[in-house]
């Protein structure tokens, strides 16, 4: 597996995989093993811009000093690792706080866009209103001048029928 891990380019599957053997020789009680896979580990953690693998190899780092109970670099590693996991939680709560932000920002954005189309709505619905008061307006005075010409049909009728006496 190790001479597979040197023709794979440094990156963050490298440093996890190197990580997960060092382990694998913490577990078995074989430090002697894992501390080179360690300083390697450490090594591609420091270039990498990832603070996960970091706080991986950190704490893998700190079963390794337990281990050999070397307490001045379990105490340097502990602090390296409060870092970046303060780091961490900065770049988390940065995130929620943009997050939420653009949130606001787009929930301010679509009340603008719905009080637009509230007010077309409203105007559309004002006209439609207007054009039927028109139409029934415009038909009652139709059917009144029917009616008025009706009556005349009907009284010139009656005078036709009605002989004529001087």
């Amino acid at each position: 597996a190790l001479d597979k891990l040197e023709k794979m380019p440094d990156n963050f599957m490298k440093a996890l995989v190197i990580n997960g053997m060092a382990e694998v020789y913490l577990a078995q009680k074989n430090p002697e093993l894992a501390k080179p896979l360690i300083e390697q580990a450490q090594k591609l953690a420091e270039e990498s811009p990832y603070l996960s693998l970091k706080n991986e190899i950190l704490e893998t780092s700190q079963q390794y000093y337990a281990l050999v109970k070397d307490i001045e670099k379990l105490e340097l590693t502990k602090q390296k690792q409060d870092s970046v996991n303060e780091k961490i939680q900065d770049r988390r709560s940065e995130f929620i706080n943009k997050s939420y932000t653009k949130l606001a920002e787009d929930n301010e954005s679509a009340k603008a866009v719905s009080g637009q189309k509230n007010t077309v709505i409203v105007a559309i619905f004002a006209g439609f209103l207007l054009v039927l008061g028109l139409f029934l307006s415009y038909r009652k005075r139709q059917q009144y001048k029917y009616k008025k010409f009706q009556e005349i049909i009907n009284k010139l009728e009656l005078e036709q029928s009605v002989p004529y006496q001087p």
